[in-house]
């Protein structure tokens, strides 16, 4: 039977027709949208004059969600009730039964309570204003907000504006104005009118506008005077305050009846018992920036389950249960080790380390430190630190050492014995080293001390130092890649201190050198750094 071409063509289309109908392609999402919505719509149009209703709408370009829209949004001036806040798909609807005042100017604020529907994208300084008179204010704030410790702008931090001049008003109440700061620490506070006002930086953690406890936050130190024009502010130092109430931020602990506890500042004063058990002791120590507290529990009955009391300038602050065991000591030992492992700074002070509390340690300790085979002396000090011990050696610079100890020389409260210990100590020759002679110009000396820091690329401060002069050398730096940080330590205790509210005192003045820079082996670098007027 013949078929025509024309029946085989068209039997071949229908096939392949019918082929592609059954291939199923994979869906593809396509590229997270990142993109907030656009406020394109306003009714009545945005900055209108002679407002007199009691409601406006804002359309956007997709539909949107609001989320605690009654704690973000921000009206100034305040109205007396809640307005009422409604979405119908794309646009956003406010009203009101407020009276509004006469030629006044009412901003609305939206924090960031509106964002896109499906990703959550928020709409950040969206704000509606307009006017009960015939004109808009127009006045402005302007300014930059940093870390006060590292100097780097800080985006989104909430810059809040109050008519209220008392010191508990950004304690107690929205503010009168508000702006949020870019990417870049600016901030402009719009549509101002004249007036004195007090201003307060914020990092909201809790989203309510109010300043609260441990809430990193800046404030202008004196009242503004806002007349005729845009004011310039100095940049605000932001840092987290200093607190004022102490309590354990944190603890942990482990079957052995180690407990360690985390402070929010160093404490006045802690004590620890174990209640129902007067036999017990509870040796502990503080950590070198006291803000953290060591304690062991001894004479405990083991299998137990024992109430450890925290007591913090003499009132019960914590109970802490502690399943106490007897731990098995089969095999085991306590371990030691360098405080720097490898290659060490000849000056460099050199500890022998244990995570545990070392309650012994053999008076007749035998411990060899030596050199090309020759013995050296060595003596291991104890510390403040019942884990860490120093080891006092006359070491060389670009020698090669070995320290050598018998075993069962350290013990710890657990019963646990030290094992032999060796460790390979080796130090860099003096080519090693670079040197750093700084100048440093207009150092207000019989006002002011000061502290210089130099931090290696880790962030670790290497070198933490008075300044009793203009010049400074530091002559055995490894090389590295540094920045150097100037603190002018106002109330002379020795360290940096943050912002604190309550006392109405700024962030110690920081000062960084305007480059990092490199040092080399063998190399010295020379600089002339002068200091801005402080």
């Amino acid at each position: 039977m013949k078929r025509s071409y024309t029946t085989i063509y068209f039997t071949s289309i229908a096939l392949l027709l019918l082929m592609s109908c059954a291939v199923v392609k994979p869906r593809t999402g396509g590229d997270k949208d990142i993109t907030p919505p656009v406020d394109s719509i306003y009714s009545p149009v945005n900055l209108t004059t002679h407002f007199d209703g009691n409601k406006f709408s804002i359309q956007f370009d997709e539909y949107i969600q609001t989320k605690d829209v009654q704690n973000q949004l921000v009206i100034s001036p305040p109205l007396n009730t809640n307005p009422v806040v409604k979405i119908k798909k794309k646009t956003l609807h406010v009203s009101w039964v407020d009276t509004l005042k006469e030629n006044t100017t009412y901003s609305f604020n939206f924090g960031e309570s509106v964002a896109d529907y499906n990703e959550g994208n928020i709409a950040r300084n969206l704000t509606y204003v307009f006017s009960t008179g015939s004109v808009v204010d127009s006045l402005q704030i302007k300014g930059t907000v940093r870390d006060a410790y590292t100097q780097e702008p800080l985006s989104d931090v909430r810059i809040m504006v109050y008519r209220n001049l008392s010191d508990s008003a950004c304690l107690t109440e929205k503010p009168y104005y508000l702006a949020i700061s870019d990417e870049l620490g600016e901030y402009t506070v719009n549509y101002m009118s004249a007036g004195t006002y007090k201003i307060v930086a914020l990092v909201d953690e809790n989203r309510d506008y109010l300043v609260t406890e441990g809430e990193p936050m800046a404030f202008a130190p004196n009242e503004l005077i806002l007349q005729d024009s845009t004011l310039h502010l100095a940049d605000l130092q932001l840092s987290k305050p200093k607190p004022t109430v102490q309590y354990i931020t944190d603890y942990s602990r482990d079957s052995t009846g180690f407990v360690k506890f985390n402070f929010l500042s160093p404490p006045d004063s802690i004590s620890l018992s174990i209640l129902g058990h007067p036999e017990t002791e509870v040796k502990s120590f503080y950590n070198a920036e006291k803000d953290s507290l060591y304690a062991w529990v001894m004479g405990a009955p083991l299998e137990a389950d024992l109430e450890l009391v925290v007591r913090a300038a003499g009132e019960v602050r914590d109970t802490i249960t502690i399943q106490h065991y007897t731990i098995d000591r089969v095999g085991k030992f306590l371990k030691m080790n360098l405080s720097t492992p490898g290659k060490i700074a000849a000056r460099d002070s050199l500890f022998l380390l244990s995570g545990r509390f070392i309650d012994q340690i053999d008076s007749n300790i035998r411990a060899t430190l030596l050199k090309d085979s020759v013995s050296l002396p060595l003596t291991i000090k104890a510390t403040s630190d019942p884990g860490k011990y120093f080891l006092d050696a006359p070491w060389e610079d670009n020698s090669k050492y070995q320290l050598l100890i018998d075993p069962k020389k350290f013990r710890s409260i657990e019963g646990l014995y030290t094992d032999s210990l060796k460790f390979e100590i080796g130090t860099h020759g003096v080519e090693h080293y670079g040197r750093l002679n700084l100048t440093i110009e207009n150092l207000k000396m019989e006002q002011f001390s000061y502290i210089l820091q130099i931090e290696n690329k880790n962030g670790k401060i290497i070198r933490d130092v008075p300044v009793t002069s203009s010049l400074l050398q530091f002559k055995r730096l490894l090389p590295g890649t540094y920045k150097i940080r100037l603190i002018v330590d106002r109330n002379k205790n020795g360290k940096w201190d943050s912002v604190d509210y309550v006392r109405k005192e700024q962030p110690e003045r920081l000062f960084y050198f305007p480059k990092e820079f490199n040092m080399r082996s063998n190399w010295e670098n020379d600089f002339n750094w002068i200091l801005d007027e402080h």
